[in-house]
């Protein structure tokens, strides 16, 4: 096949490429947060905005939450700060990071195979699934990604011609990579440069190959400070986080220690479908075309220099760390991709038509059901509708309240001015204060509320679980 620089002019990739980038952001600015991880997340970041604390992520207003580092949090804090509480916001730091990656990935691409594969590498990797939907997504792998790869590519650059700025930058990596997610970055990064140590490296030249002391000093004066402060302020962090969080979560289906009630449980290799979901469209083609070469040579090929088996390596770290894992996500594998990217472009070859037409698949298939969920509010999983329905509706006395739980989503849009109303006490509730009254009650509890001959409920607004209620002709109302 034709390179992939040829066929189309730089100009179309870059239209591509940048469109694909502002259909990111519009999508980010549009679509409201579901329920669980990004309002979850988003209202973490409102908090420590609220209480000032550059400290400890907050889990509610009372409880502190030690399950991630800071680095993600920090960044939704500020742009919460900058434009407000909205759908853009603490979404804008992950598109942002996301473009340092890409700048990552164009790095890597220009190292392995010159500079005519900046572009279309770049051009791939962003229209994979994942990189798509996670350059704009309130979660923390974008962060952990970009630690990663500055550290894995600046690994690949001086396997190529010894320097001393990648040696650092492989070190920054490291630090970037605790501060976002702990040392499964450190352990990720690992994976892929022991297996190429074992398989022909050799430890003398790793060694020669980085500033070992210097460097750790780096990585631990960006990192540490903040596990120490952490630790600190709220005792305990460090068991829960290095103990908890890293191995037992990992080894432990349905990890009974989780204080946050979020472990996912899935079946031991689950990690490898993921990966195929991930590189969407391009996972397909690169499995299908490899497979194909392997039939037919009755062998899987293989890298044959020292610099494509790391890369190998490093496409595999998170599939190979995370296969017999009792709890995982889909966007574990991000933190491959950028190394797949680059290897899927020198393997496959395509040309200009056929890598602007793939690339298409992932954004539009995406887009569309944008466009569909949009225009059904009804069915989202997110309180956003509500809490608007009642902003309109709503006095300056008037109440918000949730029976039973708060759904994250409606702490973030309500600025955390929403109450939770447990079923007994119900009544004290409606009896507290004068005006207007609004209450979410989820589908399941329904029945009860129309039980209530003394209460007059007029129904405002839906999402696809719960019902925004005005109340009137309760108890307080005299």
């Amino acid at each position: 096949m034709m390179n992939s620089s040829n066929g189309l002019s730089q100009r179309l990739f870059w239209l591509l490429l940048g469109g694909m980038l502002l259909l990111r952001l519009v999508i980010a600015a549009m679509l409201p947060m579901m329920e669980t991880t990004e309002p979850r997340y988003a209202e973490m970041s409102r908090l420590m905005l609220e209480k000032q604390d550059w400290i400890t992520p907050w889990y509610d207003a009372q409880t502190p939450f030690w399950g991630k580092p800071p680095l993600s949090f920090w960044a939704q804090k500020i742009a919460i700060d900058l434009l407000g509480v909205n759908d853009l916001a603490p979404r804008l730091p992950s598109w942002l990071f996301g473009l340092l990656l890409l700048v990552v990935v164009a790095w890597l691409a220009r190292v392995r195979q010159g500079k005519p594969a900046i572009l279309p590498t770049m051009l791939l990797f962003a229209s994979m699934a994942l990189p798509f939907v996670s350059m704009g997504a309130v979660m923390t792998d974008v962060y952990l990604a970009l630690g990663v790869g500055l550290s894995l590519a600046a690994f690949a650059s001086l396997l190529n011609t010894p320097s001393a700025l990648p040696g650092w930058l492989f070190f920054v990596g490291i630090g970037v990579s605790m501060l976002a997610k702990g040392p499964v970055g450190v352990v990720l990064t690992g994976i892929p440069i022991f297996m190429w140590t074992v398989t022909g490296g050799g430890w003398r030249r790793l060694w020669r190959l980085l500033p070992w002391f210097r460097g750790s000093v780096l990585s631990a004066m960006i990192a540490l400070p903040w596990y120490g402060l952490a630790e600190l302020k709220t005792p305990g962090f460090l068991n829960y986080f290095l103990l908890g969080e890293h191995i037992l979560r990992f080894v432990e289906p349905g990890w009974a220690g989780d204080l946050y009630g979020d472990a996912h449980e899935r079946p031991k290799g689950t990690i490898w479908l993921f990966w195929m979901l991930g590189a969407l469209p391009w996972s397909l083609v690169f499995v299908w075309r490899y497979g194909r070469d392997a039939w037919r040579i009755r062998r899987f090929p293989w890298p044959a220099d020292g610099q494509g088996r790391f890369l190998f390596f490093w496409a595999l770290a998170p599939m190979l760390f995370f296969t017999l894992a009792g709890n995982i996500l889909p966007a574990y594998v991000l933190p491959g991709l950028p190394a797949a990217a680059v290897l899927m472009h020198g393997y496959l070859r395509p040309s200009g038509k056929q890598l602007a037409s793939g690339a298409l698949v992932a954004p539009l298939v995406i887009a569309l059901a944008v466009v569909v969920l949009m225009a059904r509010p009804a069915q989202w999983t997110s309180e956003r509708a509500n809490v608007q329905a009642y902003a309109r509706a709503a006095g300056s006395a008037s109440l918000l309240a949730y029976l039973e739980k708060v759904p994250y989503s409606a702490s973030y849009y309500s600025h955390g001015a929403v109450e939770q109303v447990s079923l007994s006490g119900l009544d004290d509730w409606l009896a507290r204060g004068q005006g207007e009254r609004y209450l979410v009650v989820h589908d399941r509890h329904l029945p009860l509320l129309r039980e209530r001959t003394d209460i007059r409920a007029v129904a405002l607004s839906r999402s696809k679980t719960m019902v925004l209620f005005k109340i009137t002709g309760a108890a307080g109302d005299r």
